[in-house]
């Protein structure tokens, strides 16, 4: 019998099969790692929101100052992931890139604005 014969005339079941099965094995997950979800999802509103009070005023996101205020609270939270779990690999590697990637906002900050850099180094509490 020939495969393609067969889900061309009953697509819509084994779509529906398919679905059904996507949405059991969907749940399983979610509580099969419900310790790790938070850790899946990216930072919380809330803590984006106090992360760029702490260095700004403004509510723009997007500026350096925001961005590495943002970036600094997502490194703070997976440094406290790893202390627990040293071997998780992939997260280290994330952690490495968010720590490259505030490096490279925090020199092109240093750049242009000196004066918004040393802000942002004593109000984040970081080097220098």
């Amino acid at each position: 019998m020939d495969f393609c014969k067969v889900f061309r005339e009953n697509n819509f079941q084994i779509r529906e099969f398919l679905n059904i099965n996507f949405t059991k094995f969907r749940e399983l997950l979610l509580r099969f790692f419900a310790k790790s979800a938070k850790l899946l999802l990216m930072i919380t509103t809330e803590n984006k929101a106090t992360a760029v009070a702490k260095v700004t005023t403004a509510t723009n996101i997007g500026s350096p100052e925001a961005q590495v205020a943002i970036l600094t609270a997502r490194i703070n939270e997976l440094t406290e992931h790893m202390k627990t779990h040293a071997h998780d690999f992939a997260a280290r590697v994330g952690l490495l890139r968010l720590v490259g990637k505030r490096k490279k906002l925090l020199a092109r900050l240093e750049k242009t604005d000196f004066t918004a850099y040393k802000k942002v180094i004593a109000k984040l509490g970081l080097r220098k």
